[in-house]
């Protein structure tokens, strides 16, 4: 159930982020940054803003943990490429469990329930 979770752990997920940019073979954006990046998708309702209520969604089980995460790396991945200046690559040449597994327990402290 969503209710059962906490919030996040954001600093666990700011280096997910770092992570997942290393893994693209790009340069990391800087912890407040990323953190203000991540803050907006999770709590933001404000789509001008880049807000997407990604939490407030899981909580109230419009999406499931899965599909939280796969949006958070999703967006996370588009920003990182942005933020470089550069195409975004494809998922499968820097995805891999480990990093899925990463954000999952940043979001859960455990690996994410299948949707």
């Amino acid at each position: 159930m969503p209710s059962e979770h906490n919030t996040p752990d954001m600093a666990a997920l700011v280096l997910c982020v770092a992570r997942m940019a290393d893994t693209m073979s790009l340069r990391a954006p800087a912890p407040e940054p990323t953190q203000a990046f991540l803050s907006r998708l999770l709590y933001v309702n404000a789509s001008r803003d880049g807000g997407k209520e990604f939490w407030p969604c899981f909580v109230a089980g419009l999406i499931t943990e899965t599909e939280l995460c796969s949006a958070v790396m999703d967006h996370a991945a588009t920003w990182i490429a942005d933020t470089n200046g550069v195409v975004q690559p494809g998922y499968g040449t820097f995805g891999s469990r480990d990093l899925e597994l990463a954000f999952d327990l940043a979001f859960f402290g455990r690996p994410a329930r299948p949707s």
